[in-house]
Parts: structure tokens; C-alpha cells; sequence
């Protein structure tokens, strides 16, 4: 796309964050929103952040509003803080050291969204934080099915991953 096509589809489009705002809200109404189309934006957001880091670039601050969703696609905005970064994709270590502020602040997010829903007299939280977590969970797979790496070494990642941004809440 052109620079002039993708301004226009910011403008036009809306943020990853309002749009799962609207959707858990429209869930904890007792709506019924359209979960197919919810994966769907969920699954590009999380292979757009897998294809950046796949090509050496980290993008420094994803969070919900720097993801535009526009016609069913999910772009990258706000790139000032994005390097490139030299990741030995055989390395799960230096794979988790040179992706980490990207990892954290994904985590950060979906555990902000979980815990706007959480309902304290429930002790797992509720359903619909445990919905959140297991979107989270799916995110982050599908970011990680954009990575160069053998089977092994992503086995170790997400095992490093797990142990850093998916503890259990208290």
C-alpha cells in the first residue's frame, strides 16, 4: 500500500482495542457477538506482529491502540520505537532477550483486558476472564507460528515464555 492508502485506512479503521473492547463488553451484556470474526482479527494481529519479528524487527511498544484493524486486516502503526534486531532463531534465549519488551507488553495488555473482566467473588475469575486468558494464550501461538524455528527450539520458547508472562494470578 501507498503511504496516502495507509493514513486513509487509520483514519477509517478502528484499534485493536476498541474493537475487543466493544466485543467483551457486548459479551459481559450477555450479547452475543460474532466470535468468528473476533478470531479472525485476533489471528491477523497476532501473525502481523509474527511476520515483523520473523523479518528481525521488533516492534518496541504493540499494544491494542498501535494495531489498526481496517476490512478484516490488521496493521502496525507507531513504529518510532521498532529496531532491528538480530535474533538467532535457533536460540530460544536470544529469541526471548531480543523480543522480550515486545513479548512483555503484549502480555501486559492481555492481562489488562483479563483483569477489566475478572469478577473477585469468582476463584478462577469468572468465564469471561478465563475467555481472555485462553485469547491470550491463542495470540501468542499464533505469533509464534510466524517464527524461522525448528520444533525443539520453539518447544523451549514457549516453555520460557510460559514461565515468564503466563504465571498463574493470584
Amino acid at each position: 500500500r501507498s503511504s496516502g492508502e495507509f493514513m486513509s485506512a487509520c483514519a477509517n479503521g478502528s484499534f485493536l482495542g476498541g474493537y475487543l473492547a466493544r466485543h467483551f463488553q457486548a459479551v459481559k451484556k450477555g450479547l452475543k457477538p460474532n466470535v468468528y470474526a473476533i478470531n479472525r482479527i485476533l489471528k491477523q494481529a497476532g501473525i502481523a506482529i509474527g511476520k515483523a519479528h520473523a523479518t528481525g524487527v521488533a516492534h518496541g511498544h504493540p499494544h491494542f491502540l498501535n494495531m489498526v484493524v481496517e476490512k478484516n486486516r490488521v496493521g502496525l502503526i507507531d513504529l518510532k520505537r521498532a529496531k532491528i534486531v538480530n535474533i538467532d532463531w535457533g536460540n530460544p534465549h536470544s529469541v526471548s532477550f531480543c523480543l522480550t519488551e515486545d513479548f512483555r507488553w503484549i502480555a501486559d495488555e492481555w492481562n489488562l483486558l483479563a483483569n477489566k473482566y475478572r469478577e473477585p467473588s469468582n476463584e478462577h475469575g469468572g468465564k469471561l476472564y478465563q475467555a481472555i486468558k485462553k485469547r491470550k494464550a491463542q495470540f501468542f501461538d499464533t505469533m509464534l507460528s510466524q517464527y524461522p524455528m525448528h520444533t525443539a527450539a520453539m518447544t523451549e520458547l514457549k516453555d520460557i515464555i510460559g514461565r515468564l508472562y503466563f504465571s498463574p494470578s493470584p
